[in-house]
């Protein structure tokens, strides 16, 4: 089902902790954080958002982003898991499958929300696929939280090598035998010899015909 409103009804959880429950996974924080925005394009254009709707004058940086998603596991079965963010194509995805499957529900995402001061720790952490353990401080109750990734990743880029083309030899190269060609013989009509045939379509005028000679009648019968 889909919906003909531009706007999408988002909350997000600031720092929050993760429970790994019955066949779902939730967000808990004791102060989220409910708009309504339209769809963006772009992870910055996304950080931006949530930061515009934070509360406070200090200076702070969005890290990771992940999304609630309800994703099939079998049998007619859906389980919330984690849509981790990783770049714009996901960002776009991720309003995209809101917008199929899930339009009428709010749309969900805990952030990492930290001091600008703290940018350059950030920059040194992975940006490999995250999954939340019981190892992490106040981040989940259960160590099997699940992380939907995606097949094919923004970051990921093939390149394919082609082999260098095979030389053209020039136009002007022309083989020796061409040179002693008799182009005004070979243009020229040659008469059909005599074989007792009169229709024969040399003028386009005739349709061609076939003729067949059999030794007696009764070969022919």
């Amino acid at each position: 089902m889909t919906s003909n409103s531009p706007y999408i009804v988002v909350l997000v959880y600031p720092n929050c902790r993760m429970r790994n429950g019955d066949n779902r996974v939730t967000f808990e924080c004791e102060d989220p954080i409910l708009f309504r925005t339209q769809r963006v394009k772009t992870l910055s254009d996304l950080k931006s958002l949530i930061l515009n709707k934070l509360d406070g004058t200090q200076a702070r940086k969005i890290g990771r982003v992940t999304y609630r998603l309800l994703a099939p596991i079998g049998n007619r079965v859906f389980r919330f898991r984690l849509f981790r963010l990783q770049g714009d194509e996901h960002v776009r995805l991720m309003f995209d499958i809101h917008g199929r499957i899930m339009v009428e529900q709010v749309m969900e995402l805990s952030a990492e929300v930290g001091h600008s001061d703290e940018a350059e720790e950030s920059k040194e952490e992975s940006d490999e696929d995250y999954m939340a353990d019981s190892a992490d401080s106040d981040s989940s109750d259960s160590g099997d939280e699940d992380e939907f990734v995606p097949e094919t990743l923004v970051q990921t880029v093939v390149r394919h090598v082609l082999p260098p083309p095979h030389p053209i030899p020039p136009l002007s190269t022309m083989p020796a035998h061409y040179h002693s060609l008799d182009l005004d013989a070979m243009h020229e009509r040659t008469p059909f010899p005599d074989t007792g045939e009169e229709d024969y379509n040399l003028d386009g005028g005739v349709e061609f015909q076939v003729g067949h000679k059999f030794r007696s009648r009764e070969a022919v019968l």
